[in-house]
């Protein structure tokens, strides 16, 4: 599962082997000044709901349970890092200005904790 930690002035989001193999992605790193926004979410799943077969550029869907990898974001720009799983339904959703993703989607089992830690909030 993957983890979201902050490094200093980074949040750096560390994968599983697992994720790395099914999402096509390695662990990534941004500015934490480039979050332009973190919100809780209570169903991450419905953030990508429906985007595995038109949205989806490399990585696993299953719908209602799994996005793993790079989705073009359904509401027209840029590029959403999705890392949700069946047993991390909860998560945060990060949008991100000047960065290769524009939204990161990930499934946390503590996301308020997360927030917290990573971003002081």
């Amino acid at each position: 599962m993957a983890q979201l930690k902050r490094d200093g002035s980074d949040a750096v989001i560390n994968l599983s082997t697992i994720e790395k193999i099914e999402g096509l992605l390695g662990s990534t790193r941004f500015p934490l000044a480039q979050v332009s926004s973190v919100e809780v979410l209570e169903d991450a799943h419905k953030q990508v709901e429906g985007w595995g077969r038109d949205f989806k550029l490399a990585g696993r869907y299953v719908p209602h349970t799994t996005a793993v990898g790079t989705f073009r974001n359904g509401d027209g720009g840029g590029i959403t890092l999705a890392l949700v799983h069946p047993e991390t339904p909860r998560g945060l959703r990060l949008e991100l200005v000047g960065e290769p993703y524009r939204c990161v989607v990930i499934g946390l089992p503590d996301p308020e904790a997360t927030k917290a830690a990573v971003f002081g909030e």
